[in-house]
């Protein structure tokens, strides 16, 4: 009897498992680019710019953008903030997020505004200094970020916060007049002081708060270590005091900003009050 050489098997080859986390997760990418691109592709897109803070979109609303307020028309740095708001926003899609009160009085929309990239429209305008932080209640949802942008804006300087060399200061500043504000127009005041020892002209030299409401000074020279006190309402000028002629108070009484500029719009001072 031969003995038979044990039959050997051929090797059982297994099948290399693919993992599947692979493809899945590449489908999911693609779906959500898909998503967000037809999400964007839906986006109004920018038709026109009125200044600084104030867009038109394609399909005919005005937006005003939230927390920010850029110079008026006349204002220094008026055309330098619309021309940059110009740049960042005109012809591009993109999309809105409204606060608490979705439409001023003027039916306008009022937004935070981002492009598709995610830019934040609304805190680059005061992160490049184009633009001064105006929050108004209950629209604070970033009220916080806004500030922080401003601040890292004054600190390099940039814009609006380009500093003047004029010896001014704002030493003191009334908001609460006493009695009824709108009946006591003049117990609103603003003191400023020449610091310097020299002359400074006041001529085109400009006070304002955080809404834009401006006084220009008129030609009067304050001498050095001298007061100056510019009253709300009416009078007659006299030696320390101008009137700046408005018919409503101007300071709000539970916090504001002064802002003293010099005729360039640079900034000469800034006082802080209240919350």
């Amino acid at each position: 009897m031969s003995l038979r050489e044990p039959h050997l098997s051929a090797p059982i080859r297994r099948r290399r498992r693919v993992p599947l986390w692979p493809a899945v997760l590449l489908v999911v990418v693609l779906l959500v680019a898909c998503r967000r691109q037809a999400a964007s592709s839906d986006w109004p897109r920018v038709e026109r710019v009125i200044d600084g803070d104030t867009i038109v979109l394609d399909t005919g609303e005005t937006v005003r953008l939230l927390g920010v307020n850029t110079p008026e028309r006349g204002q220094p740095f008026y055309e330098e903030a619309k021309a940059f708001t110009e740049s960042l926003t005109l012809g591009k899609a993109v999309r809105l997020e409204q606060d608490v009160v979705p439409v001023d009085r003027y039916n306008r929309v009022l937004a935070y505004v981002y492009l598709e990239d995610g830019t934040f429209v609304n805190v680059e305008i005061v992160r490049q200094g184009y633009g001064q932080v105006y929050v108004i209640p209950p629209n604070v949802a970033y009220a916080d970020e806004l500030r922080a942008a401003q601040q890292e804006a004054r600190e390099a300087g940039r814009g609006l916060w380009r500093t003047s060399q004029a010896p001014l200061r704002i030493v003191a500043l009334m908001a609460d007049a006493p009695g009824s504000d709108r009946a006591n127009l003049n117990g609103e005041w603003v003191e400023i002081e020449n610091m310097g020892s020299q002359p400074v002209q006041l001529e085109g030299f400009t006070l304002s708060d955080t809404a834009n409401n401006e006084f220009i000074f008129p030609e009067v020279v304050l001498a050095p270590g001298e007061r100056l006190r510019v009253y709300t309402g009416s009078g007659t000028p006299a030696p320390g005091a101008i009137y700046w002629g408005s018919t409503s108070p101007i300071w709000n009484n539970d916090g504001d900003v002064a802002y003293l500029r010099a005729p360039d719009g640079s900034l000469v001072d800034v006082y802080v009050y209240g919350k």
